[in-house]
This record gives C-alpha cells, sequence and structure tokens, in this order.
C-alpha cells in the first residue's frame, strides 16, 4: 500500500521485466498519462506480481531546477496534470481487487470493516480513501465509489446494516470534503473548536466556513463533549485574521467573550498577530451534546492593516533603540562623575563591614553545612539592618533559587510514570538507521545493536566506500538481522542527510526506526565519550531495556517518539532554536508543520531515537535531496540538519501523536514534555558561595563569558543578554 499512501518510490529510468507481463497487465496502456505513467504501471504490475529492487544505485538525476525542466517540476501546469492522474490512478485501486483477502493483505486497517465475518469491499476502499487527508484526488474517487454503491440496491442495504451509512450520511460527507479547493478559491476561514480547562484543550470539532461579500460568516456546528469543560476555545483561522464576533450561541444561551489572545480591539474586531488566533467563552462543567453557533465578520484589507502595523513597529523599534543608545551615554557619563573608576565607591559601609567578616566566617573551625546554617541564621536575624546591601540581596536570591529547584523537583516527580511493562513478540517491521562516520566506532555500535530482541533490518550509512564489506560483516553476523543494507553517502548533512535522505526512499516501510550515529562532537575540543555512550544505553543498552520502549509503544498507539532526557552537559538554553529559527520556520512551511508555541521547547538533543515512522512522515514525503544540506565546513550550528533535529517531535505532534522522555537510570518517562535540563539554572551549583568568594579573591582581573556564566540566561533570543546585564547594573549603580 505504499503507492496508495504515499507516491512513486520507483522513479527508475530503466527496468527489466518479462515480455508476456505487458500486455497480460497493461504496461503500456497509459493513455492521458504525462506525469504519472510510471507510478500508474508499477500499480499494475504489483496486483499482479512481485517485483525486485536492487539495492546499489546505479544511476544518478538530474535535476534541472533553474527552469523547471524536469517532468516532475512543480510548475502549476505539471501540479494540476498530476492530481488529475492521482484520481485516474485512485479507480485503478478501485478496480483491481478481486477478493476480500488480497485486499486485506494490501490495506491490513481496513479488518476495522470487518463485521460479523462480512466485508463491503467497496465501503471499505472507499472510506480509505476518504482518510487521505489533503488529497482531494483520493476524497474524490472515494466520493464517487460510494455513490456507485448507493444506487445498488443490495449495497444499500448492506452498507446500512454493517455500517449504518445511508443517503444522509453520504451527504454529509459530500459537503465535509472540499475535493475541488474551494477554500482556496473562496474567502474562507478554517474554523476548530477546543474544550478543556486551565491546563488543556482537546479538538471536537473541525469546520470551513465561507465569508460573504459584506465579509459576514456564520458557523453551526454539533459536537459531543464526553466530559465536563470550563471553556469552549474557537479559533476562527489558521492564519493572521482580524474578526469581530457579534453573537454566540451555545445550546440555545448567548454567551460573551471570555478572553482572547488577540494584540488589540479596533472597532470590535479582534485583531490577531499570530496563526493561532484563539477566542474563548467560560462556559463551567458543560458537558454532553454541544450545538454551537457564531456569527461574525471578517475585517476587510487587514493583510494591508498588519503589513503597515509591522512597518510601524520597526520604525519605532529603531526610533527606540537611538533613544537608548543616547539615555546609555548619558548614565555611563554620570556614572563616572559619581563613582569615578573604581567600583568599590559603590559599596555600602555596611557591605565594607560584611566583606571584613567574611575573612572570619572562612576561618571558622567548622564544616560547610554548619557555616551555611550560621550564614542563613545570621542574614534572617539582621534582615531588617541588611536587607539593602549587596551581601543580603546575593544570600536572599540564593535561598528563593533553592525553593523553586525544590518545587520543579516536586512538579516533575509528580509527572513521572513508570516504564513497568515489557514486550516479547515481535511488534512490528522494525529498522536501526546507523550512520558510521568514524568507522573505529563500528564494532562499538554493532555490539549495542546486537542486544535487540526483536528482528530488524540494518540499514547502514557510511562515508568510506572502501569499508563497505567490513561494515556489511559487522551487521550480518548479527542474530535478529534479517536483511543489512549498506550505503555510501556524501559527507554532507552529518547523521540527519543519511537518515531522511539516504534512506528515506525505505525507512516509510517500517513500523518502528530507530536512529543512532557514531557521535564524537569534536568541535567541542575533545570527543564525547560520555554523551554518545549515555544515548547508546539508554536507547540499545539492553534487551530489557528495548522490550520497555516497545511495550510504551505498544500500550499506547499515539505515542510518535520515544527518546532519553538529555545528557547533562547540554545546556538549557539549547533547546531554543538558537541560530536555525529561520532555516527552521522555512523547513517547517515546507513540511506543513506547526512551528513550536514557546520559545524553549523540547527535541532529543544528539538525533537519537526511537520513532514510529509514521510520525516523520511529512519529512520523508518531503523529497529532501543532499542538495538541501550544506557542504560540511565544521558548522556547529544554524544549518538544515540542526534544525531537522530540533523539529523531529513538531513533526510527530502534528501527526496527532504524542513523545515520551525517558529517565533510562529511574525507568520513568514524562508525556508531551521534556526538562530541557533546566534544573541547571534552578537547583545548585558546582561550588558553594565560599568556594566563588575564593576564586574571586585569588586575581585582580577576572574575564567572565557573559552568555551563561556571569548571568544565568532565562531567555531564548541571545541579544537580550544586553537587556537584562543594563537592567541589572541600573538596579545596582542607579
Amino acid at each position: 500500500n505504499y503507492f496508495f499512501y504515499n507516491a512513486n518510490c520507483l522513479c527508475h529510468p530503466s527496468a527489466m521485466l518479462r515480455r508476456e507481463a505487458y500486455e497480460k497487465f497493461r504496461l503500456l496502456d497509459s493513455n492521458g498519462f504525462w506525469q504519472l505513467p510510471d507510478l500508474l504501471m508499477w500499480i499494475r504490475l504489483c496486483f499482479h506480481a512481485e517485483i525486485f529492487i536492487m539495492p546499489e544505485r546505479l544511476t544518478k538525476f538530474r535535476l534541472r531546477r533553474e527552469r523547471q525542466e524536469n517532468t516532475s517540476a512543480t510548475t502549476f501546469d505539471k501540479l494540476v496534470r498530476a492530481d488529475l492522474e492521482f484520481f485516474l490512478i485512485a479507480q485503478e485501486f478501485v478496480d483491481s481487487f478481486t477478493d476480500d483477502e488480497f485486499f486485506l493483505q494490501v490495506f491490513p486497517d481496513a479488518e476495522k470493516f470487518v463485521v460479523n465475518g462480512q466485508l463491503n469491499r467497496s465501503f471499505a476502499l472507499a472510506q480509505i480513501c476518504l482518510e487521505r487527508k489533503n488529497n482531494s484526488a483520493f476524497n474524490l474517487a472515494g466520493l464517487l465509489l460510494l455513490k456507485k454503491l448507493l444506487s445498488s440496491q443490495n449495497d444499500v442495504a448492506q452498507i446500512k446494516k454493517l455500517y449504518n451509512y445511508d443517503d444522509k450520511t453520504f451527504l454529509y460527507d459530500g459537503g465535509s470534503y472540499d475535493v475541488f479547493n474551494l477554500q482556496y478559491k473562496l474567502s474562507m476561514l478554517h474554523v476548530e473548536i477546543y474544550a478543556g480547562d486551565d491546563n488543556d484543550f482537546d479538538k471536537f470539532a473541525e469546520k470551513i466556513v465561507s465569508v460573504d461579500t459584506s465579509r459576514k460568516f456564520y458557523l453551526r456546528t454539533n459536537f459531543e463533549l464526553p466530559y465536563p469543560v470550563k471553556y469552549l476555545r474557537f479559533d476562527p483561522d489558521t492564519n493572521f485574521t482580524s474578526v469581530k464576533i457579534n453573537r454566540v450561541l451555545i445550546n440555545g444561551a448567548e454567551y460573551k467573550i471570555f478572553n482572547s489572545n488577540a494584540y488589540e480591539t479596533k472597532g470590535g474586531f479582534l485583531r490577531f498577530l499570530t496563526n493561532d488566533p484563539q477566542i474563548i467563552f467560560l462556559v463551567d462543567d458543560l458537558s454532553g451534546r454541544v450545538t454551537f453557533e457564531i456569527f461574525g465578520e471578517q475585517e476587510k484589507n487587514y493583510k494591508a492593516i498588519i503589513s503597515k502595523k509591522i512597518s510601524n513597529l520597526v520604525a519605532e523599534n529603531t526610533q527606540l533603540a537611538a533613544r537608548n543608545d543616547k539615555l546609555q551615554k548619558v548614565n555611563d557619563s554620570l556614572n563616572r562623575q559619581f563613582f569615578g573608576n573604581s567600583f568599590e565607591h559603590s559599596l555600602s559601609k555596611k557591605d565594607k563591614l560584611l566583606s571584613a567578616a567574611r575573612s572570619i566566617y572562612k576561618a571558622l573551625p567548622i564544616g560547610d553545612s554548619q557555616k551555611i546554617a550560621l550564614k542563613d541564621k545570621f542574614y534572617t536575624t539582621f534582615a531588617p539592618l541588611l536587607k539593602n546591601t549587596q551581601r543580603y540581596k546575593i544570600w536572599h536570591s540564593a535561598k528563593i533559587w533553592q525553593t523553586s529547584a525544590k518545587e520543579l523537583e516536586d512538579f516533575l516527580k509528580d509527572d513521572e510514570k513508570f516504564f513497568t511493562d515489557e514486550y516479547s513478540s515481535q511488534p512490528g517491521k522494525i529498522a536501526i538507521q546507523a550512520h558510521i562516520f568514524y568507522l573505529d566506532l563500528l564494532d562499538e555500535m554493532a555490539d549495542y545493536c546486537a542486544n535487540m530482541p526483536y528482528k530488524f533490518d540494518a540499514l547502514i550509512s557510511i562515508v568510506d566506500a572502501g569499508a563497505v564489506e567490513k561494515v556489511r560483516a559487522a551487521f550480518e553476523k548479527i542474530p535478529n538481522v534479517e536483511k543489512c543494507i549498506v550505503r555510501v553517502v556524501p559527507n554532507r548533512g552529518r547523521d540527519v542527510a543519511p537518515f531522511f535522505v539516504g534512506f528515506g526512499d525505505l525507512l516509510p516501510e517500517y513500523d518502528f526506526v530507530s536512529h543512532i550515529h557514531s557521535k564524537k562532537s569534536l568541535y567541542t575540543g575533545s570527543e564525547q565519550k560520555d554523551w554518545r555512550n549515555y544515548l547508546f544505553d539508554a536507547l540499545l543498552g539492553s534487551a530489557e531495556r528495548i522490550r520497555k520502549i516497545f511495550a510504551a509503544f505498544v500500550n499506547d498507539k499515539q505515542v510518535g517518539v520515544i527518546y532519553p532526557r538529555p545528557a547533562e552537559n547540554i545546556p538549557y538554553p539549547s533547546f531554543t532554536w538558537m541560530t536555525n529559527r529561520a532555516v527552521g520556520y522555512e523547513l517547517l512551511e515546507r513540511a506543513d508543520i506547526a512551528p513550536n508555541v514557546t520559545d524553549y521547547f523540547d527535541f532529543p538533543a544528539g538525533t537519537m531515537f526511537w520513532a514510529r515512522t509514521k510520525a516523520l512522515r511529512k519529512f520523508f514525503a518531503l523529497g529532501l535531496t543532499i542538495e538541501d544540506f550544506q557542504p560540511e565546513n565544521g558548522q556547529n550550528d544554524g544549518t538544515i540538519a540542526h534544525a531537522l533535529e530540533r523539529s523531529i517531535l513538531l513533526a510527530a505532534k502534528s501527526e496527532g501523536m504524542s513523545y515520551y522522555e525517558f529517565t533510562p537510570d529511574k525507568n520513568t518517562y514524562t508525556v508531551n514534555h521534556g526538562n530541557k535540563n533546566i534544573w541547571q539554572y534552578i537547583g545548585s551549583r558546582n561550588f558553594n558561595d565560599v568556594e566563588l568568594d575564593w576564586l574571586l579573591e585569588q586575581d585582580d582581573i577576572i574575564s567572565f563569558a557573559v552568555f551563561d556564566t556571569l548571568l544565568m540566561r532565562y531567555i531564548a533570543k541571545a541579544e537580550h543578554v544586553n537587556e537584562i546585564i543594563r537592567f541589572k547594573v541600573e538596579d545596582l549603580l542607579g
């Protein structure tokens, strides 16, 4: 069913076939096909015969991008023609199945349409066509197949009995699938309805709503709430918009807006500067059958309004920056006049006395814990006298951070779940994709893969063509390896390009995949052996660990990615886009994946994980090529490879799947949120106050790396560090 759910994966310029296959299976009958005749041929052939694909790469494709001359280029005429041909190909699936057994082999998920031992094959195939989201060709084929069924008395009786499907249901389906893409031709709003409480929302309805020539719109939808909710949330579109809500009826009762994330209200219009606009209504324990009605209108020319608004903001920001520069120069001049060149003048008499007293404090013949207790007692007792001194402020801030660390630790403990089960049976078709750039780690990586308790295929990428046989021999001796494929790839895109490009043609065929690589991260100044071993141990360290991971996959069909919590050497600020924001947003837009909502977000740091391949479907379908990845130049950030690493979990979430971050030594995991090593900034440091004072007193001049050292950075954008420094200096010096 790969051809049905994806597209042509056999784009070979040449193939060897038996002569009788051409006539017997109508392989040359492709009249009316220009874009997809090869896909049509492969589908017809695979319905009747087996094919063999040579694993070696014998040809290369020439991409004539400048003038879009390739047959598969994304010009408008070719896209329109391809959509028509996909519809005609959908008919091949409709017409080619002759028995139920073969149909269920091709579409095992269709087993859900077997009721009391009976199956209406055409109905099942129609529903599978309708399940193809954002594919109007297959949706139209499904609707036509249902229409044909409703014209047969026998089929009408059977699908009503087995599936409770009738004319009325078909009329509903006919208005639900936009097979002619009217939402892009007309003025439409892509509306979503959510319900929930203070912590979380679930989606219960989704609808395309038309906007008439006077800019007004009306929505009425029904849905079931299986549990009481506090709020209903109306998302008017999936893009920047401005709407006025004239009236809202929920089960006939009128409701007013409780809250929204609009940046301003103008003339009654809620103006949004986000592609996730939200309007919230307080409904207090609403449950059961809900009828939601909304009367509203869309603001005219909002795109022009928002463009002007952004231009004004940019101009205003430039003026403020210039003003701040002038004020900073005046402030610096005043500080030099008042304080002179010595920072010592800024210390109060109390601070000087406290500094002198520290020499006595440090010399006390007691342990560190007793010293800390004594210091706490001292500052607590004399707080009214010392609260404005710098020494007291430092002590008080430290106590606040320690309390926050305890609260965070308690929160994470409350939210942790335990891996308890192990899964012994073969859970599905499994692949381990290993990129081995450093061949001295070959045996180590093969040993870890030998811990696999299930049958699996080893898909190995290397850059040294002379090592193919050596690599193949190392993995083929692993007892559970069924197939070993070794491919030589360019040294480009680190381990990420070999995964999505080097084996992007094969991986979608598997149910589960693990990605590992010979990580050394030499750009850090030394080989990161502990980091690598931590990730290997977490993912493939033992058969028991792997069986626990797969028990989680089997027990929770919605989990898409499972990965270990970040190694301790990864700093908290790494869990932002860093310098990858621009390339990351471009990648997500190409893949139709929603970007992160917060500046800090989770991802499997180090790009090693277990995943359902369906969770990464959008990246596999993106058609990435090796040219999309920058040539290797020792980069440690700012590349599409780093952007893909940060987008793994976003891809899973876009498929409606969750992710688990687990702590290997405790066998615990959290769902849909990780710790991002935030403990580094809330927990204790590796030195205490006494040791820090000793460090500061050894030299006259000390150089600080301000970024993440002098300041505990709790911001996501690097340029904001300077603003924080300014505020702290103003607080200290006035």
